[in-house]
């Protein structure tokens, strides 16, 4: 039976990479967490939040569009944003 061999786009490549960085960083701050000696609390659930962000992120990156992308690296103030406040509650609430 002949053989059919799907090589990847440029474009599943890209975003392949992307999603393993974006989760290499969420490991990071969660190791950073960790010795910080945070212990499990409200600021975990702002890692999740933020990993989903960035994760919907590497999903909607097209590297043909300069303008999307722009846009996209913009709005990873919003993911430092949301861990902060998580960050922040937790401190206030524990």
């Amino acid at each position: 039976a002949p053989r059919i061999v799907i090589a990847p786009s440029r474009n599943s490549t890209i975003i392949c990479a992307i999603c393993r960085l974006f989760s290499a960083a969420r490991g990071m701050i969660h190791q950073a967490g960790i010795q910080l000696h945070q212990g499990p609390g409200i600021w975990m659930l702002g890692i999740v939040l933020m990993t989903i962000h960035l994760l919907r992120q590497a999903r909607m990156i097209n590297p043909d569009d300069p303008q999307g992308a722009l846009t996209l690296f913009k709005s990873n103030r919003n993911a430092g944003l949301i861990l902060t406040f998580f960050l922040i509650i937790d401190r206030l609430v524990g």
